[in-house]
């Protein structure tokens, strides 16, 4: 069975959304807190660890996760979420997962319209447009993700069935699809 996994990345509380092509879906936090593990290797292992676990036999096609963010924090918290997405992206790929990672606000802006929208609207927006209800937005920061993975999928086969404002976002994607190496 095809799926779509939407990753929302955090040392705290991983938001983790698969999407099946039966429509039937998953979705959890992976909560972690620094004094459980010895050092942020360990932890950032852990997550990418449980990540791949809950993948098997799941036909995994596309994941779609938030490019590291960094804006205006201090360079540890930088460090640890780039040492998360490095870990994460090695995991995907070693396992033959392909994933493709965007800016924030272009999930935002695929799922509301906007590419500011806060945290509370896009827990609303999964609920509109997915009926899917949450209050965790990890968890909707993923489903928007998972859903825009599987509408990416789409565009690259032609599908042209999308709002005007998310069109505008496929269309302005620059990254490309990280495969695994082949064997």
């Amino acid at each position: 069975m095809e799926s779509y996994l939407g990753l929302d990345l955090s040392l705290t509380a991983t938001g983790f959304f698969l999407l099946r092509a039966d429509g039937s879906r998953k979705a959890f936090e992976i909560n972690t807190k620094p004094g459980e593990y010895a050092s942020l290797v360990k932890r950032v292992g852990a997550i990418a660890g449980k990540i791949i676990a809950e993948m098997a036999g799941e036909g995994v096609r596309l994941v779609l996760m938030e490019d590291y963010f960094v804006g205006r924090q201090f360079a540890g918290p930088a460090i640890s979420l780039a040492a998360l997405g490095t870990i994460v992206r090695d995991r995907l790929l070693a396992n033959g997962y392909p994933y493709i990672a965007l800016p924030p606000a272009s999930i935002k802006k695929f799922e509301s319209g906007s590419g500011v929208s806060k945290k509370g609207n896009m827990v609303k927006c999964v609920f509109k447009n997915h009926a899917f209800d949450t209050a965790s937005d990890n968890i909707a920061d993923a489903c928007a993700a998972a859903y825009f993975c599987k509408g990416y999928a789409d565009w690259l086969n032609g599908s042209t069935a999308f709002h005007k404002y998310q069109l505008d976002v496929l269309k302005g994607i620059k990254a490309q699809i990280d495969n695994p190496p082949e064997k």
